[in-house]
């Protein structure tokens, strides 16, 4: 199955303006409307609830009847298990067939565009994504949870890129 010309365009469109995006002035609720709401309409997911369902059998329900691993989000949040999307570990299959376009073989991009800090993309027959909480440790500086941390003798708390940047 190739993938929808919808997805390809928000791809395109994202690639096109990164550097905008990666410049702290864009916002978490302008990605989701530019881009993670229109990626899951693009799914097949009703996003705005178009059919009028009960909140139970929407596609789209509250974040606290969101169940990841078996747990209500709202309460792993209450326990500081999951308090972000940079808190998680995302396990992505794209199917065999289509999501062709270079940035499904990118997972650094995939990452900025989805704000995770561990995205593992494996080919399947279905497009599946699970969610697990992070076993990694978290940056001081740029708040991603990632396998590097601890490593840079200089700064211990800093993940690679941001031992870069800091220098």
């Amino acid at each position: 199955m190739p993938a929808p010309a919808a997805i390809l365009d928000l791809v395109a469109r994202f690639g096109e303006h990164i550097d905008a995006y990666k410049s702290g002035s864009y916002h978490e609720k302008q990605l989701r409307t530019d881009y993670i709401d229109p990626l899951f309409e693009a799914l097949g997911w009703d996003m705005n609830n178009k059919q009028g369902y009960a909140e139970a059998y929407r596609d789209v329900i509250h974040e606290d009847q969101v169940k990841v691993g078996g747990v209500v989000k709202a309460k792993a949040r209450q326990k500081k298990k999951i308090g972000s999307n940079l808190e998680t570990t995302v396990a992505l299959t794209l199917p065999a067939e289509g999501f062709t376009h270079s940035v499904f073989s990118d997972p650094a991009t995939l990452h900025e565009f989805l704000i995770l800090s561990d995205l593992q993309i494996t080919r399947g027959t279905d497009l599946t994504a699970a969610v697990t909480e992070s076993s990694h440790h978290k940056c001081a500086r740029c708040w991603k949870h990632l396998s590097d941390i601890g490593t840079h003798d200089a700064h211990p708390t800093l993940c690679g890129r941001c031992v870069e940047a800091v220098g």
